[in-house]
């Protein structure tokens, strides 16, 4: 792509992603969708693939349990555009959000460990945020850690073949926490559903939209 086309593309989606924080704060569901199919297209055309639109995964669609990876991502950064949330694929479990860079990790339930995920997102320079998908026996739940916490834990996080482990402990009345090796475990509840990280700000949070999750 030439310069001229990398600027044009890159101005026509600011404006969508403005249009869509717009439809978002209105709560407006028929722009929204207008302007989630702007993007679609938009998308479609800047990587000249059309496949991976036909494969969306519909925002109420269930997913099973032991699903791997790449689908759950997949659908729950779906889910977030209707909150006026856009996130870019860069590389694997790596997406553009507007706080940063940050990383989408998925994991089931250890089978010998109830209500413990081992998830893991590649080794580098903190993340400005990690969201956490586990797949417990009631659904997907997601974590969103924020930028202040990664970089307070990051480099204390355990490390195998490239890859930052993040042991979580998600226990049945609600209480979440996160395993800080040396350190013990460190209550990460508030951060549940949060998707304030990934912006950097208040959002608004639409029960019907979460439906996949619960």
């Amino acid at each position: 792509m030439t310069d001229a086309l990398e600027s044009a593309y890159q101005t026509l989606r600011g404006q969508i992603f403005r249009e869509l924080a717009d439809a978002a704060r209105e709560n407006n569901l028929k722009r929204i969708e207008r302007m989630t199919q702007k993007l679609r297209e938009l998308e479609t055309w800047w990587s000249g693939d059309i496949s991976p639109i036909d494969q969306q995964i519909p925002v109420n669609q269930g997913l099973p349990n032991n699903t791997k990876g790449k689908t759950p991502r997949e659908a729950w950064v779906q889910t977030r555009i209707g909150q006026g949330i856009l996130l870019k694929k860069l590389r694997g479990a790596i997406y553009q959000a507007p706080v940063g860079q940050i990383g989408i990790a998925f994991a089931n339930e250890w089978p010998k460990r109830p209500n413990h995920f081992l998830l893991g997102l590649p080794d580098g320079p903190p993340l400005a945020a990690a969201v956490l998908l586990c797949q417990r026996p009631t659904g997907i739940s997601d974590l969103v850690l924020p930028s202040e916490l990664m970089l307070d834990v990051w480099a204390k996080l355990s490390r195998s073949n490239g890859q930052v482990k993040i042991n979580v402990k998600w226990l049945p009345h609600g209480t979440v926490s996160l395993l800080v090796p040396k350190h013990s475990w460190r209550d990460v509840t508030k951060y549940v559903s949060n998707y304030a990280g990934l912006v950097g700000g208040a959002v608004k949070q639409r029960s019907e939209e979460l439906s996949l999750w619960r």
